[in-house]
């Protein structure tokens, strides 16, 4: 049993850390809430609610106790360095990797991670002024570009607009010598650290695809840690298990095989990890834009508390003039 106290300014902190405990599978875990404010109502009915449905381990009060644990003394930094980013990205999601590369730079703690960025030498190409502009920005990159003949997919995408450059993103599955690969796509901005997951990561960690087909986005739909359902791809973080040839070429399998029905990579992948161990994380590890501004949630506890915000869908922040919604007027913070 774990007691643990918190003040209502620390409820970030305390995010991450009960996020933390329910990763390392420590039971009965006790909250006490010291300094509970009205003004802070919202926040906490929402992150009592969060963590009810996510898990029956953990307990709320208001008031404190003896031999509790601060919140703030909780130490969850990320210990292992050893760790790759990846991404892929084209001449039109150039805009996209910038802010996503300041987004990390600003909210991850210590970013300092090598990142690897691939890219199609042969079709929406990054030149070498796309380059320096991003090493610019963050100097810890290197540039991966892959020439079409040598990467078999004969499939198409829908929609048609990923083109065949979406299934690059399975080379972020072969190992470059890192004790953890973590994928992210451009665009996305990294709106909180959530590198503490990097010391408990085993296998392949995701995050459950809100928008899934045939199931109705629904906000409060959170399932525990080890359910099956589909994840979006657009972050991964895998271990040494799943770095290899053989998955890689699974994936290459997967998707040339025209009895599945496969749109994107996603598909593929969700194809690869179904008989396979990995660890699926609420909606907050990556807040998918577009079904937030569906169910008129924007401006909720979400904008400050999700870890990841990913704006899907045809338009993307850096194709507008006006017209932002709240979530992605955060994008332009980065801009």
């Amino acid at each position: 049993m774990k007691n643990i106290v918190c003040s209502c300014k620390d409820f970030l902190k305390l995010f991450d850390v009960l996020h933390y405990l329910l990763l390392q599978k420590i039971d009965n875990i006790e909250v006490y809430i010291s300094d509970y404010d009205h003004s802070f109502k919202k926040e906490y009915n929402w992150i009592t609610k969060y963590f009810c449905l996510l898990s029956n381990d953990i307990t709320f009060n208001k008031g404190t106790i003896d031999e509790c644990e601060n919140v703030n003394d909780i130490d969850i930094t990320n210990k292992n360095r050893n760790v790759l980013f990846t991404t892929v990205c084209t001449d039109n999601y150039l805009p996209g990797l910038k802010v996503l590369l300041r987004s990390c730079i600003k909210n991850i703690n210590n970013f300092d991670y090598d990142f690897r960025v691939f890219y199609n030498n042969d079709c929406q190409s990054l030149t070498n002024d796309h380059k320096q502009e991003l090493l610019e920005i963050y100097p810890n990159i290197e540039f991966e570009g892959i020439n079409e003949k040598e990467f078999d997919i004969r499939r198409g995408t829908k929609p048609t607009r990923l083109t065949k450059n979406c299934y690059l993103s399975f080379y972020f599955f072969k190992d470059y010598g890192y004790d953890y690969n973590v994928f992210l796509d451009c665009d996305m901005i990294v709106n909180r650290d959530f590198t503490y997951l990097l010391n408990n990561a085993k296998d392949l960690i995701g995050s459950y695809d809100q928008n899934e087909p045939k199931f109705k986005p629904k906000i409060w739909t959170i399932y525990n840690l080890t359910n099956k359902r589909r994840i979006n791809s657009g972050f991964i973080i895998i271990d040494k298990s799943y770095m290899n040839e053989d998955i890689f070429n699974e994936l290459i399998e997967i998707t040339n095989n025209t009895d599945l029905i496969i749109n994107n990579d996603q598909c593929s992948i969700n194809y690869l990890i179904k008989e396979r161990k990995r660890t699926v994380l609420p909606y907050h590890f990556n807040n998918q834009v577009r079904v937030c501004i569906e169910l008129e949630i924007e401006d909720s506890p979400i904008k400050d508390f999700a870890y990841i915000h990913h704006y899907i869908g045809a338009v993307k922040p850096w194709m507008k003039d006006k017209d932002f919604s709240i979530l992605e007027s955060e994008w332009l913070k980065y801009k």
